[in-house]
């Protein structure tokens, strides 16, 4: 037992953790006057490890604006905020759209808000831009709330990890290198280990009996600097690295474009990730003037996603026609005439 003036005791405190996840998505219609009589549905995304739709419909001129959670009979309560926008014609967010949250939700229940805007008020604004309208909806989900006991004086705050830098900024510096490549007259300088550990193709070239494995130096055919460039950044940081725009032009036709030869390059090496996060950019690039040329990549190199994207893209009746007449839908006849059978136009025009 303790004596005198000042008795011991102990010192606790708790505290309160909450986990959330927030992401956007883009709902682009067009034809926008002959759609507005229905209820239009987006595709299905995901965030918070939810799946959502947004649903759109019109009342007597009035739009209503609802996410609708896509998980079939469970029923589960979920914490959500949403934010609503109308983009005008720069893609910048317009004064029509609204609020909502944080609130408790079910997942059998759908949420937003009716008759937030008139198609009158619309068609009067800049939001309409040749009868195309495009909402953006920000969603953010509570995923998890815990309460944790701690002693206040042996808290310890754990930093997030840092080892993409550290092998980035290994990769920029050249430090340690014991590989070379020549890529289109460009050196770029590596490390075997880094190398062998996330390509299959690497590691048999560096470990292998080829001629490359003892002098270190290997010459690329067949690809230009800023793909492999781009090819080593992923390798290292695991990540996409950001467009480098040159030369003036279209920054959304750059990146697409160097999207298109990545996901070349991650098919030669094995890169499977890089892959995806290839068909994902693309996938969400698609427009007339790109599908064509997807596609012949998705069916090259076996990226079942990507070209169900792209003939689903092109099954839009509004898409079609346009394309159908186009040089790279002529450029897809000579390189993948297979594909055609299912295609909707061979049940609308003989090729």
């Amino acid at each position: 037992m303790a004596t005198g003036d000042n008795p011991s005791h102990a010192e606790t405190s708790s505290y309160r953790v909450a986990d959330t996840e927030e992401g956007s998505h883009e709902f682009k219609i067009s034809n926008f006057s002959f759609q507005k009589t229905t209820t239009i549905r987006s595709k299905t995304f995901s965030i918070g490890g939810y799946s959502w739709t947004i649903q759109l419909t019109a009342e007597s001129d009035m739009l209503s604006l609802h996410l609708v959670p896509m998980q079939g009979a469970i029923s589960m309560r979920v914490t959500a905020r949403l934010v609503v926008s109308i983009l005008d014609k720069k893609g910048n967010p317009s004064r029509h759209g609204f609020k909502i949250g944080p609130s408790i939700i079910k997942t059998t229940e759908s949420f937003g808000q009716r008759n937030f805007v008139s198609c009158y008020e619309l068609e009067a604004s800049a939001c309409l831009v040749n009868d195309s309208l495009t909402i953006r909806c920000y969603l953010t989900v509570l995923k998890t709330t815990y309460l944790q006991e701690t002693n206040p004086c042996l808290s310890i705050v754990v930093p997030p990890s840092e080892l993409q830098m550290h092998l980035g900024n290994l990769l920029e510096s050249g430090e340690a290198s014991d590989v070379t490549f020549k890529v289109d007259g460009s050196i770029f300088h590596a490390h075997r280990a880094v190398l062998v550990a996330r390509s299959p193709i690497f590691k048999a070239e560096l470990l292998g009996p080829m001629k490359e494995a003892k002098t270190g130096s290997i010459v690329i055919e067949d690809m230009k600097a800023p793909v492999f460039k781009a090819m080593l950044h992923f390798i290292y940081r695991d990540s996409l690295s950001e467009c480098e725009q040159q030369g003036g032009g279209d920054a959304k036709q750059v990146s697409v474009f160097l999207a298109e030869h990545l996901l070349v390059a991650a098919d030669r090496y094995g890169l499977d990730r890089l892959r995806l996060l290839c068909e994902e950019k693309l996938c969400n690039s698609l427009d007339i003037g790109n599908v064509t040329t997807v596609l012949v990549l998705a069916e090259q190199h076996n990226c079942s996603q990507l070209k169900d994207a792209c003939l689903k893209f092109l099954a839009q009746p509004e898409v079609l026609p346009t394309v159908v007449v186009s040089d790279g839908f002529q450029d897809l006849v000579k390189s993948c005439p297979s594909i055609l059978k299912e295609l909707p136009i061979r049940k609308r025009r003989k090729v």
